[in-house]
């Protein structure tokens, strides 16, 4: 196939390959922690050091640093001067993601009888988060502020997105408070979604799109 980006410019970078945003996301876009997972993964199933460390020192990053005394932790670092964390609101796509490939990297290496105490406490944190923040009816709000660690955007039409990670750290801990919440968004969103027909996609930066991408998360 042949792609004509004449019309749009800022698409080159689709052909060159060059870098045109140094902006880390822990997810969504980025999928900087799930794509760590796979890098540790692939470290251990081929015996490769180099590639797990590399893996290992993106999660380190994150969970050493992004936790906000809100229970969530950052989502993005802007690495083109000045770096530091951007302070937009967290998108609960992004999060989920992010602190999903974290656990999973934690997973891995715990079968492999490497701790990292760090990793699943910052898991556990953020868990302990969702459970205290689900609305009576379920549902989660679509973004808070990393300031206050108040809901910025109430729509509630991404509740599904959490109930994946809420299910994984539950097989993690068995600690029920965990399946509830994932079974409270799960029925929330079963309602509001397939009893209605009605479906709006989870895109973190658009709220108002039937996107092909968050049906893999929902």
């Amino acid at each position: 196939a042949v792609w004509d980006f004449t019309d749009d410019d800022s698409r080159e970078s689709y052909v060159s390959g060059d870098i045109v945003e140094e902006g880390m996301w822990m997810g969504f876009v980025g999928q900087q922690l799930p794509c760590a997972a796979m890098m540790i993964r692939h470290g251990v199933k081929r015996g490769n050091a180099s590639i797990k460390q590399k893996g290992v020192d993106i999660v380190d990053f994150w969970a050493d640093n992004s936790m906000t005394v809100h229970g969530f932790p950052r989502t993005r670092w802007k690495v083109s001067p000045p770096a530091g964390w951007r302070t937009d609101p967290i998108k609960i796509r992004t999060v989920c993601e992010g602190m999903e490939g974290m656990l999973h990297a934690w997973r891995i290496l715990d079968r492999q009888g490497e701790f990292h105490p760090a990793w699943i406490q910052a898991c556990l944190t953020f868990g302990d988060w969702l459970v205290s923040e689900q609305n009576a009816d379920g549902s989660y709000y679509r973004e808070y502020s990393v300031f206050t660690g108040n809901a910025t955007h109430t729509g509630k039409q991404i509740s599904n997105i959490p109930v994946r990670f809420l299910c994984r750290l539950y097989d993690v801990t068995r600690d029920v408070r965990f399946l509830n919440a994932a079974l409270a968004a799960g029925e929330y969103s079963y309602a509001i979604e397939y009893e209605t027909g009605t479906y709006i996609g989870g895109v973190a930066d658009n709220p108002n799109v039937r996107d092909r991408s968050a049906c893999l998360i929902s």
